[in-house]
């Protein structure tokens, strides 16, 4: 009986250790890519020896991506590196530089005057 019980422990415990399940999109590192007019991400796959795991068309007339890689936070800078190193390669953004840069396009749209300060009467 308690060598059935230490045996069940132990299985149950091997079981738990083992991970099957892939990242989830949050430990992913997302760059947004603007690749020149014939070049896709599978290129980027051939080319770069960092794990690609998925992408996703952003932008279809800017031929812009959404790239996702499965590799640690501390390699962002070297996956970025090399992506502007690739030849196809036009632009490289990590998802929050996008947001900012998209946020502050956005503001000064909305804006109207762009910056220009109003004549003020005294």
């Amino acid at each position: 009986m308690k060598r059935i019980f230490v045996l069940l422990l132990f299985s149950f415990t091997f079981i738990m250790c083992k991970s099957t399940s892939k990242l989830p999109t949050e430990e992913l590192l997302s760059f947004v890519v603007i690749l020149e007019k014939d070049v896709t991400p599978k290129d980027l796959k051939k080319d770069i020896s960092y794990r690609q795991v998925n992408y996703e068309e952003s932008d279809k007339n800017e031929n812009q991506w959404i790239v996702n890689y499965s590799e640690e936070i501390d390699k962002e800078k070297q996956i970025k590196t090399a992506l502007l190193n690739h030849p196809g390669v036009l632009s490289v953004f990590t998802k929050a530089q996008y947001a900012q840069i998209k946020d502050k396009s956005s503001k000064d749209t909305r804006s109207g005057n762009q910056g220009k300060k109003t004549p003020v009467r005294q």
